[in-house]
């Protein structure tokens, strides 16, 4: 996947698009999205399971992702309807195939996982009562780490360990680019109510 353009969608996405206006180009992070060459099939540690291949982008349904993002916000990825069927090893179209872009703000302190992976909570711009679970993943775990993707997760990782260092109240707003996935209720810390994520992230930028 290559970076090509970022459509902007207002109000809930995916439910119709709006027409009528040209799309305007959005502030998200810029990055390539062409996946590295990986030499080994198996490799890392175990790490997750419960659609885990979807989470790592190592799923049959990847080759379905559109490469051109959509910029919207929190509280209307938090809006859209769960679904009634989460495939262990596929995706649910549209918004599992979708690259979405939000900016919000970071609502606690980033925390690892069990499964290594780092959630960052993100509240709404409009409404910040609304917030949404992103997750990093680690690129030393298994299928992360031959998923062509490790060195995007590494370079969105580090760019949080790095603003936590210098952590004041005018670093909290958090621009992320990340692959619509939809969660099941496992008693998560500030999910949305819907329980979309953006899983995984693919980059991060702070305005």
């Amino acid at each position: 996947m290559r970076w090509i353009k970022c459509i902007a969608v207002l109000g809930p996405v995916l439910m119709g698009a709006p027409t009528g206006t040209p799309p305007r180009l959005s502030m998200c992070p810029t990055v390539d999205l062409k996946p590295a060459p990986v030499a080994a099939t198996r490799c890392g540690r175990s790490c997750g399971r419960d659609r885990w291949a979807v989470k790592t982008l190592t799923d049959p349904d990847r080759v379905r992702i559109d490469t051109i993002p959509v910029t919207t916000t929190v509280e209307s990825l938090a809006a859209l309807p769960p679904p009634p069927y989460r495939p262990q090893y596929g995706r649910v179209a549209p918004t599992e195939t979708t690259i979405f872009c939000i900016e919000g703000m970071i609502y606690d302190t980033p925390q690892p996982q069990l499964d290594g992976d780092i959630h960052v909570v993100v509240a709404g711009l409009q409404d910040s009562s609304v917030t949404m679970i992103t997750e990093i993943p680690d690129p030393r775990c298994y299928r992360v780490c031959s998923s062509g993707y490790a060195h995007l997760f590494a370079r969105a990782r580090d760019s949080v360990e790095q603003r936590l260092r210098v952590w004041t109240t005018d670093t909290l707003r958090i621009r992320i680019m990340g692959v619509g996935f939809f969660d099941r209720n496992h008693g998560q810390y500030r999910p949305a109510p819907n329980f979309i994520e953006l899983h995984p992230v693919l980059a991060i930028a702070f305005p």
